[in-house]
């Protein structure tokens, strides 16, 4: 499992408790999850700029 889908199991993790959208922990808790789907996504892109660089060395 890469990183983008770990995220996607926590998320739906998250979702699946049904938790109040309203209350300031909860909207802390979706933050968290939406920072580190960008940070996956963009660890992902600088995987694949190292792996093309390694490609032509």
């Amino acid at each position: 499992m890469n990183l983008t889908e770990r995220i996607a199991y926590i998320r739906g993790l998250a979702e699946g408790l049904k938790l109040d959208e309203n209350k300031d922990e909860v909207k802390v808790i979706n933050a968290i999850i939406d920072l580190l789907e960008d940070m996956a996504y963009d660890v992902t892109d600088m995987e694949d700029i190292v792996d093309a660089g390694l490609r032509r060395v």
